[in-house]
């Protein structure tokens, strides 16, 4: 098999090393698969080569960028797995018009450092700095400051996407169709995206002994008269771990200065927010989950959380919710999972539903995605046996 993709591929774009086909096997989920060969293609003549073998061949195809995923999205179960590293150019910026054109396999990172150089700015920097451009749309996936600035999709003007047929075709509008389905109908090549100047950003730190507190807080916040850019809540473990306090810890962002912290100190608040998964992995609690309450229902989950004695990072301004677990209590994510649905929440939050969740995946996603594989991706190519199966 990798002889034959080198034909068309060149060589060392193809492998089947047993330490590759290791390494590709699983995400940050932890879950494990199989794979037969992981394939780079470099330009979108060589994706429309392996879809029509794979279609051929009966091969399934699984799309993976860096492997940052939590919930096994990118975790391949037989077939291919094809990375879009290769897809690493920033092809256009227009500060006029506001919007830059970008390739699938450029990190939000990268795209940001190249955008700094003009005062410009993507809307949302997420907090792994390996998450690419096509990972945070195939989720249609949101950070904190998706209190200002919603999904992925709704920062979105054009895409350019091949279908598991070999078909490409750019989209102008309902992205949010083409956006959050995991690689199952679509790979996404680029995409213009909307940036903005960048202006100066502030904050404003609340700290708090008391979950009741910290959630009053927030409702006041979310029903002020000026909207934040975002608002994050740090439980007491995790603020700890991450040095910014010892106590329920609400910080809001603000455009402009109007918080109280600014300039350098606003920096280092961020800086600390983005080491918040590494430090509290430093404590043994490893494994990251995450799921989507209401406003309503933040405190009943959160409480839940300390019960079970969970590190907890809160993207509150849109309700998503990060607990970690250590290994020996992985037992519990299915228990987190079945609680949030209770409430009437979702396990979803931002990393999408991958093999983890596959469960809980909505009926109504269940029916487009079986609308759009019938017209995209009838031979079920792509992320076969992810989300929904499809027969």
């Amino acid at each position: 098999m990798k002889e034959h993709f080198e034909r068309f591929l060149g060589m060392g774009n193809a492998t089947d090393n047993p330490a590759d086909l290791f390494a590709y096997s699983y995400d940050a989920s932890e879950l494990r698969g199989e794979t037969k060969a992981v394939l780079f293609p470099e330009s979108e003549e060589h994706l429309r080569q392996i879809l029509t073998y794979c279609n051929r061949t009966n091969t399934a195809i699984t799309i993976r960028g860096n492997g940052t995923n939590t919930v096994g999205a990118a975790v391949p179960e037989g077939g291919v797995v094809v990375s879009t590293q290769g897809f690493d150019t920033i092809r256009a910026i227009n500060v006029r018009e506001g919007w830059v054109d970008v390739e699938s396999g450029v990190t939000l990172h990268e795209l940001d450092e190249a955008l700094a150089k003009h005062d410009l700015r993507y809307p949302h920097f997420p907090l792994h700095p390996l998450t690419t451009v096509g990972s945070f749309l195939a989720r249609n996936a949101t950070t904190a400051h998706g209190l200002r600035y919603g999904r992925a999709a709704d920062t979105v003007k054009q895409l350019d996407i091949m279908d598991g047929t070999g078909k490409s075709f750019t989209v102008t509008k309902d992205f949010a169709t083409y956006t959050g389905k995991e690689g199952a109908c679509f790979v996404i090549i680029r995409a213009r995206l909307q940036i903005l100047p960048r202006t100066t950003r502030s904050a404003d730190i609340f700290l708090t002994e008391t979950l009741g507190v910290a959630i009053a807080r927030l409702h006041e916040i979310l029903t002020g008269a000026e909207k934040p850019l975002g608002v994050t809540l740090l439980d007491q473990a995790s603020a700890t771990y991450t040095g910014l306090s010892t106590k329920y810890t609400l910080i809001v962002e603000w455009e402009g200065e109007r918080g109280v912290a600014r300039h350098e100190q606003y920096a280092s608040i961020i800086s600390k927010l983005a080491l918040v998964k590494r430090r509290v992995g430093e404590q043994r609690y490893i494994l990251e989950d995450d799921g989507t309450a209401s406003h309503e229902t933040l405190e009943q989950a959160l409480r839940w959380c300390a019960d079970k004695s969970l590190p907890v990072f809160t993207n509150a301004g849109m309700a998503i919710i990060h607990p970690f677990f250590t290994r020996d209590g992985a037992n519990l994510r299915e228990e987190w999972a079945k609680y949030l649905v209770s409430l009437g929440g979702s396990p979803n939050g931002d990393a999408g539903w991958g093999l983890c969740k596959k469960a809980y995946v909505p009926a109504e996603l269940k029916t487009t995605l079986r609308q759009l594989k019938e017209r995209h991706d009838y031979n079920n190519i792509l992320a076969r046996g992810k989300l929904a199966e499809y027969v």
